[in-house]
């Protein structure tokens, strides 16, 4: 429902196998964008922003304590 965007993104090495290459994580506040919007629900561009896929970063499963509280609420505070 949401695609989710971070202000800034670090490179992981836990639990991966041998072989693997570390992946790219969300860092900071996670932001909603609600479609293809311009900017997220609390009105920041999302140029200034990093992405990261619903697939595998949903907006719904990030712990409420790192959500943008603005974007949280008028996301309707998703949870899952």
């Amino acid at each position: 429902m949401y695609r989710t965007f971070a202000d800034d993104q670090k490179y992981t090495h836990r639990g991966l196998l041998p072989g693997q290459k570390p992946r790219l994580v969300p860092l900071g506040r996670i932001h909603a964008v609600r479609g293809v919007a311009a900017a997220t629900l609390c009105g920041r561009p999302i140029q200034e922003l990093f992405e990261f896929g619903r697939s595998r970063h949903p907006y719904e499963r990030f712990p409420m304590e790192v959500r943008c509280q603005t974007c949280n609420q008028l996301a309707g505070r998703p949870t899952q």
